[in-house]
């Protein structure tokens, strides 16, 4: 009979022997077993930790490596930003301004010969300073006939030799808002107006009302220079609005300043610009008694004559007019006052028609306002903020030894701002201007000048008055009432 195993029993004794033990949760391995297990684990977590190590690492190595590409990338961008920016900040910009690329002045047989620091091609150009064709014809210089250039020059000796323009302060068409016109005239005036274009002939005595006057086309501007009045400095601000990196240099040998001045134009081409409403007139006036021992100190005392200022005065207050020479040891300088005088010490208010049609001129400033009165005028024209802020000179003397071909100069080392707190680069200018005044002047000089020089005192006068900007309208108003007042006064004293 077989034997019945037990429940739980198995033939695998080997099996047996597992199952047993697995029953054996207690149960301590041995030594042996426990080294052996301890190792495995330890192996385990080492390779786990490398592995964890490992794979940092190459993160850590790509993220860098991304990053580097991400600031190399944006450091191109900020590159092209900033050039970019640079660039439209150079843009921004007037011409002037622009970065010189050549060294030198344009010479031999180039239209512009003369001009400096430009490109080889601008030596031809047949527009600049205008910035078209159109522009350029509209403004060409008149090229009379021989025959025309006779008759023309022979009106303008008729006109010298009438000595005197008339001031028609006080006449009845003074304070007239509808000018007729520079160049026209009636049976009943002293003396026939002036025409343009005489100072062709001559830029000294003779050269007539209109010798310093200049257009800026961009803001429709006719500026009427009067000698010792700032008018080489609004000569260069007006190179420096037509691109001329040499502007600082002497304007009057210039051929681009040449070819805006205004008595240089056809004479059709002058009266419709003189007449035109669109057209701002504009003049800049100085103390008559500032700007005659200004001329004196430049251009009599700086020039070597060993004369002083008082026999200066008696020379031009000579009532035997000549068109010749004086008694100055080096000449000519004219006696009188006439058309025949020097433009440096002729009355103001003969320059640019004043004296005979002062309502024609639509802005009046002064001197001692300059800085106001500069920026209210190019404002009101359009150029202050293309032109008039941007203006730089010399913050101190500059390097250049040749006046007619001097850098721009840098913003460190500059004043900004044209006719701006110094800005002419002249800021001593007005500087002890009492002082010299009391120096020079004597209570008995001073009243010999106010009488030689009443229509620019009166003139002057008339505009300090004024707060703000004047209109030669306004003005000849006041000095119409002025003459009413005085007539009326004479005519009480005869009664």
């Amino acid at each position: 009979m077989g034997v019945t195993p037990r429940v739980g029993t198995t033939r695998n004794p080997k099996r047996l022997s597992v199952q047993r033990l697995s029953r054996r949760p207690h149960t301590v391995p041995s030594g042996k077993h426990m080294t052996c297990l301890q190792g495995r684990r330890i192996a385990g977590r080492n390779g786990a930790m490398l592995l964890v190590l490992l794979l940092t690492v190459v993160l850590a190595g790509v993220l860098v490596i991304v990053m580097q590409g991400k600031q190399l990338h944006a450091g191109e961008n900020d590159g092209t930003r900033g050039a970019k920016a640079s660039k439209q900040k150079r843009l921004d910009l007037p011409l002037a301004l622009r970065n010189i690329t050549r060294e030198g002045c344009c010479g031999g047989l180039s239209a512009m010969k003369g001009l400096c620091f430009t490109d080889p091609e601008a030596c031809n150009s047949t527009i600049y300073p205008f910035r078209s064709k159109e522009e350029g014809d509209k403004f060409a210089p008149w090229e009379p006939t021989k025959g025309q250039q006779y008759a023309h020059q022979k009106r303008c000796e008729r006109a010298n030799f009438h000595l005197r323009p008339p001031t028609r302060w006080c006449s009845s068409n003074a304070a007239s808002t509808g000018s007729t016109g520079s160049n026209s005239s009636s049976e009943n005036e002293p003396a026939p107006l002036h025409p343009f274009g005489c100072s062709r002939y001559s830029m000294t005595g003779g050269s007539g009302p209109y010798d310093r006057a200049v257009i800026f086309p961009e803001g429709k501007l006719i500026f009427c220079g009067i000698p010792k009045v700032s008018t080489s400095e609004w000569f260069k601000f007006l190179r420096f609005t037509a691109g001329a990196t040499d502007y600082l240099s002497m304007a009057h040998y210039k051929p681009d300043f040449n070819r805006l001045r205004l008595d240089g134009m056809r004479p059709e081409t002058q009266k419709e610009l003189w007449d035109s409403r669109t057209w701002t007139r504009a003049v800049f006036i100085r103390d008559p008694a500032q700007r005659l021992l200004s001329a004196y100190l430049d251009k009599i005392a700086g020039g070597g004559n060993n004369v002083s200022f008082a026999e200066f005065v008696d020379v031009i207050a000579n009532p035997e007019i000549t068109g010749h020479s004086s008694g100055m040891k080096t000449g000519p300088i004219q006696t009188g006052l006439s058309w025949f005088t020097d433009p440096h010490w002729r009355p103001q208010a003969w320059s640019c028609n004043m004296s005979e049609d002062l309502p024609h001129i639509d802005y009046v400033g002064t001197l001692d306002r300059s800085a106001f009165h500069t920026k209210n005028l190019l404002e009101r024209v359009g150029l202050w903020d293309s032109y008039g802020k941007h203006y730089r000179v010399y913050n101190g003397s500059h390097s250049s030894t040749n006046p007619h071909g001097i850098h721009p100069p840098a913003l460190h080392e500059s004043r900004i701002g044209f006719m701006q707190d110094g800005s002419t680069g002249k800021s001593g200018h007005h500087r002890n201007a009492q002082q010299k005044i009391d120096r020079y002047y004597s209570p008995e000089l001073m009243e010999k000048v106010r009488q030689l020089y009443w229509m620019d005192f009166e003139l002057w006068d008339a505009v300090q008055q004024s707060d703000g900007a004047v209109r030669g309208v306004d003005i000849a108003e006041k000095l119409k009432k002025e003459c009413d007042a005085r007539e009326i006064a004479k005519e009480t004293e005869v009664i």
